[in-house]
C-alpha cells in the first residue's frame, strides 16, 4: 500500500496572494515593474530557479527587484503556508495502517528548511522527493522518473496533486493520479467524506 502527496493545497493550505501584493507594493517605485504583467515573467523564472535550488531566494529578490528587505518577503511567503489538521490526521491514519507515504513537491531549499522545522510531523516517516533535491520539477517527466528510479515500489500508486498539469504527467507515468485541492472543500465534513473514499482506494486498490 503506497500513496504519494503533493504538499501545497493538498496537505497544507497555501495562498500567495498576500505575498504577491506586498511584493508589488515594495517594487512599485521601480519603473520596470509598474505593471504586474512585467513582474510575472521574473517571478516565474525565480520560481523555476528556486525549485532547482539554484538561487538564494532573498538575494535574488534583492538583485532582481532592488528590494532591501527581502527576508521580510520570505517571512510573508512562509506565513501563507498553514497545516491542515484533517490532512495531518489522515497521514497518521495511513501510517498506522502500514501505508508507505511519499511527498512529491516543487520546493526550494529555503521553504523546505522552514517547513521541516515548523512542521516535522508532516515529514515524519515519509519519503521526500523535493524538486531542489531531485534536480527537476513538476510537471516534467524527469521529476517523476527520478522518483520511481529510487522507489520502484511506488509504481502505480495513488497520487494526489492540486495542479492539473501534474495530474496529467503523473497519469502518463502510470500513477493512479487524483486531482485534489483543499480549496475545493468548503466544509470539514466534505473533506472528511472525500478522504474516506481515498483511504479505501489506497488500502484496497479499488
Amino acid at each position: 500500500m503506497h500513496v504519494a502527496f503533493d504538499i501545497g493545497n493538498v496537505l497544507c493550505h497555501f495562498d500567495p496572494t498576500i505575498y504577491n501584493k506586498e511584493l508589488h507594493r515594495m517594487i512599485h517605485h521601480d519603473v520596470r515593474f509598474i505593471y504586474w504583467e512585467n513582474v510575472v515573467p521574473h517571478l516565474e523564472n525565480m520560481e523555476k530557479l528556486d525549485y532547482l535550488g539554484m538561487i538564494n531566494r532573498s538575494k535574488h529578490l534583492e538583485t532582481t527587484f532592488r528590494i532591501n528587505n527581502a527576508d521580510y518577503l520570505n517571512d510573508i511567503w512562509n506565513s501563507t503556508v498553514t497545516i491542515n489538521n484533517q490532512m495531518m490526521n489522515f497521514l497518521v491514519k495511513l501510517k498506522d495502517a502500514g501505508v508507505k507515504i511519499a511527498l512529491l513537491s516543487n520546493m526550494g531549499p529555503d521553504h523546505a528548511k522552514y517547513l521541516r522545522e515548523k512542521y516535522p510531523e508532516l515529514f515524519d516517516k515519509t519519503i521526500q522527493h523535493l524538486s531542489f533535491e531531485a534536480g527537476a520539477f513538476k510537471p516534467s517527466k524527469l521529476f517523476y522518473q527520478s522518483f520511481l528510479m529510487s522507489n520502484e515500489d511506488f509504481a502505480g500508486c495513488v497520487y494526489l496533486d492540486d495542479v492539473k498539469e501534474n495530474i496529467i504527467s503523473g497519469t502518463k507515468m502510470k500513477f493512479d493520479a487524483i486531482h485534489f485541492d483543499l480549496r475545493d472543500f468548503e466544509k470539514p465534513s466534505e473533506l472528511k467524506k472525500r478522504l474516506e473514499t481515498i483511504y479505501d482506494k489506497i488500502t484496497t486498490g479499488i
